[in-house]
């Protein structure tokens, strides 16, 4: 949704159709977006889980920092100095009534002005090329709501739904992640991809310019577009400008995402990034995708295990471990890196695999370890513990 929404709406700007007549249009439609995100934003917190809990944490933290009223805004949001059963409330009852009422009220005005004021806007070649009349005539036909748009758009409305469903049942899977627990931040916490690029701000400076001064202008500016841009036409070849700052604007957003991602300028101990990988706090992993049957019971050393005498899904796993700490070794980020990978029979039906990295310090000369105990039952479905 989130998607469709950002798409359509450069497909607006790249077109001009939010020129003369549509530029209430045009602000209603930026109205929807907020509504969006917000809506996702939300939406996010409501499983509960680790995941939800810290990426709505991290969002609602802004609004603390926001001047003059930031405090405020962060109690009103999450109904105390830390989220707990009163935000979980205030958030369902967001997403579920008011942002929903207020989408169906903006929703309801945009299509009115598209619907019954000035229509869906044409092609800029057909309304400002020189085309013979009667092409113009055709492509202005109007084209009845009722039955034939209605049923056109239910139709596809209908089939999309179906493909979802069929989407969500056989290709896709979403499992919750660990309970929300505020006592513990799980490592690699980060936003939907659609707020990525205000994490990546966040990463350059002051959380007040950053996290909301700068959105603030941003979707300032993007009300002010049809009374900035005072170029009468639609065509991109007579608005080389706007298209240009256009472009730019989606390129800046896609690298500031990129900034977004917990791998980017935030440096990990290369122990706990190695082991993090393999079997992150927060997901599957490829450890715990190792079919249980394969979990076969022992020590396996690297540089010292044949991995060709390991069950296949063990084996890549380990040839990767393996890789990883031999390169950090000669990398001189793990001086004479040893790693292990211990497989326990725990209890019946569940196993206990411990990866294990120990260096020598090279500050200190101090020999270090890192571990990680995880417990894997049969029953565990898709990977998880």
């Amino acid at each position: 949704m989130v998607a469709f929404v950002a798409l359509h709406m450069l497909r607006t700007y790249l077109t001009g159709s939010y020129k003369k007549e549509r530029s209430f249009t045009w602000l209603t439609g930026v109205f929807l977006l907020l509504i969006t995100l917000f809506l996702s934003f939300s939406g996010y917190l409501l499983p509960w889980d680790q995941l939800a809990y810290w990426a709505v944490t991290i969002g609602t933290s802004m609004a603390d920092s926001a001047p003059l009223f930031g405090n405020e805004v962060n109690l009103l949001l999450r109904g105390a100095q830390d989220i707990g059963a009163g935000g979980l409330l205030r958030f369902y009852l967001l997403h579920v009534v008011l942002v929903p009422l207020l989408g169906i009220i903006v929703l309801s005005v945009h299509y009115y002005k598209v619907g019954r004021e000035h229509g869906i806007s044409l092609p800029a070649h057909v309304e400002e090329g020189d085309l013979p009349d009667a092409v113009k005539k055709d492509a202005n036909q109007r084209i009845d709501f009722i039955p034939d748009l209605m049923t056109h758009e239910i139709f596809l409305a209908c089939l999309l739904t179906f493909a979802l469903m069929v989407m969500c049942v056989f290709f896709y899977n979403a499992p919750l992640e660990h309970h929300a627990d505020p006592q513990k931040t799980p490592l690699d916490t980060k936003a939907p991809w659609y707020f990525l690029w205000i994490q990546g701000l966040l990463k350059l400076g002051d959380p007040a310019l950053m996290g909301i001064i700068i959105p603030t202008l941003v979707f300032g500016l993007l009300f002010a577009v049809p009374y900035i841009d005072r170029n009468p036409y639609r065509m991109m070849s007579k608005r080389p400008i706007a298209v240009v700052l256009g472009l730019l604007f989606v390129v800046g957003v896609m690298v500031l995402s990129y900034m977004g991602t917990p791998q980017f300028g935030i440096e990990t101990p290369p122990a706990v990034r190695i082991i993090q990988d393999m079997a992150p706090e927060e997901g599957v992993g490829p450890l715990r995708a190792i079919p249980f049957e394969q979990l076969e019971p022992g020590v396996y050393e690297v540089g010292t295990t044949d991995p060709t005498t390991l069950p296949p899904q063990l084996a890549l796993v380990f040839i990767d471990f393996q890789e990883r700490v031999t390169q950090a070794d000669e990398a001189g980020t793990l001086p004479d890196a040893q790693g292990f990978m211990v497989i326990e029979d725990w209890q019946a039906d569940l196993k206990k695999v411990t990866p294990r990295i120990i260096w020598t310090d090279p500050e200190t000369g101090v020999q270090k370890t890192f571990d990680k105990h995880i417990f894997l039952h049969r029953s565990r479905g898709s990977g998880g513990e």
